[in-house]
């Protein structure tokens, strides 16, 4: 699912201990909710100046290793990745 583990990722979870969405990254392997007033959206932080360094930089609750959450069932007694994209892939500016 994510081939290069220097990429910087954006997506969202389903997280069931909030009965909703949330804006993730993959850190190391681990899924991090960075979910925040200040970007409670995907399109928030994609409207933000420079949203690869937001995501890269910003603080996060970590919610579980990819390999888990990825595996896990679609149903919302789980943590799974929601649509319409697994992730999108932010590349640093030049």
């Amino acid at each position: 699912m994510i081939d290069d583990p220097n990429g910087i990722w954006l997506g969202r979870i389903w997280r069931p201990e909030v009965a909703g969405p949330s804006v993730v990254t993959v850190r190391r392997g681990v899924v991090v909710d960075i979910t925040s007033r200040t970007a409670p959206t995907v399109r928030d932080i994609c409207e933000m100046d420079t949203p690869a360094a937001y995501v890269a930089t910003c603080p996060g609750t970590d919610v579980g290793s990819l390999d888990t959450i990825a595996g896990n069932p679609i149903d919302p007694a789980f943590c799974t990745f929601l649509p319409p994209a697994i992730f999108r892939r932010s590349r640093p500016a030049a």
